[in-house]
C-alpha cells in the first residue's frame, strides 16, 4: 500500500509540475514589437549595369523596427523594417550628367525581411536571430549639388543575416537587448568582370527595446 500511495503521490506532483510550466509558458506574449538602432558597416558593391562602385567604407546609424508572433516556448517569427540615409563613395564614369568619377553621395537603404527570433526568459538570458529578405537602394544623390546617379530606378538585392547577442527581461512582456549581426547581400553579376565581387558584406552592433502583447494560448496535453 505505502508503495501504491508513493506512486500515486509521484504521479500526482508530476502532473502538478507539468501543469505549472505550462502555465508559466502560457503567460508569454502572443506577439512582440520591437525597436532600435545600430551601427551598421559594409564594404562594398561593384554593379556592372552602370560600371560603378558604391564604396560603404565608414559607420552608420540604422533604423530597424520588427513586429513578431511567438510560435513556440522563447520562438517568434516576423517582419523587421530597416533604413539608412546611407554616405557612400559613388565611383564610376567622368561622362554623363547621372555619374561622377568619385564623388560623395548618399542613397536611401531600406531592408524588409522575415525574421526567426530564440530567446528569452526572467532576467539575462542569450538570444539568437536570423533573417531573409531584400536590400533596396534608391535616390542615388550627389552630395555637391543634389544630382541624380545611376541607377535611377535603384536596386534590389536577396539579403541574409545571422545574430547573436544578450537580452535581459524586465518583466514577462519588457526586454532590452544588444545583438551583433552579420550579414550578406548579393548583387546581379551582368556587366562584371570576373575578378569583381558581387557579394555585399554587412555587419551591424544593434540595441533595442522589446515589447509583449497579450498571452500565449496554454499548451493542451
Amino acid at each position: 500500500m505505502k508503495r501504491i500511495a508513493l506512486v500515486a503521490l509521484f504521479l500526482a506532483s508530476a502532473q502538478l509540475n507539468a501543469q505549472i510550466y505550462d502555465n508559466r509558458r502560457s503567460k508569454e506574449p502572443s506577439f512582440w514589437i520591437s525597436g532600435g538602432a545600430a551601427a551598421f558597416s559594409a564594404d562594398g558593391i561593384n554593379d556592372g549595369g552602370t560600371r560603378s562602385a558604391w564604396d560603404f567604407s565608414g559607420t552608420t546609424v540604422q533604423y530597424r523596427g520588427a513586429l513578431e508572433k511567438t510560435i513556440s516556448n522563447q520562438t517568434a517569427v516576423g517582419v523587421s523594417v530597416s533604413y539608412m540615409n546611407m554616405p557612400f563613395t559613388y565611383v564610376g564614369s567622368a561622362l554623363g550628367p547621372n555619374s561622377c568619377g568619385s564623388c560623395d553621395a548618399h542613397m536611401q537603404f531600406y531592408n524588409a525581411a522575415l525574421t526567426l527570433h530564440v530567446g528569452g526568459g526572467n532576467g539575462f538570458h542569450q538570444v539568437l536571430e536570423a533573417s531573409a529578405g531584400v536590400n533596396h537602394y534608391r535616390d542615388f544623390k550627389r552630395d555637391v549639388d543634389g544630382q541624380a546617379l545611376a541607377p535611377l530606378e535603384g536596386n534590389i538585392d536577396p539579403a541574409f543575416t545571422f545574430g547573436y547577442g544578450f537580452g535581459f527581461n524586465f518583466s514577462r512582456a519588457h526586454e532590452v537587448f544588444i545583438i551583433q549581426d552579420y550579414g550578406i547581400a548579393l548583387h546581379e553579376r551582368d556587366g562584371l568582370q570576373n575578378n569583381q565581387s558581387n557579394t555585399l558584406t554587412m555587419r551591424t552592433t544593434r540595441v533595442g527595446y522589446r515589447m509583449g502583447f497579450g498571452t500565449r494560448a496554454p499548451i493542451r496535453r
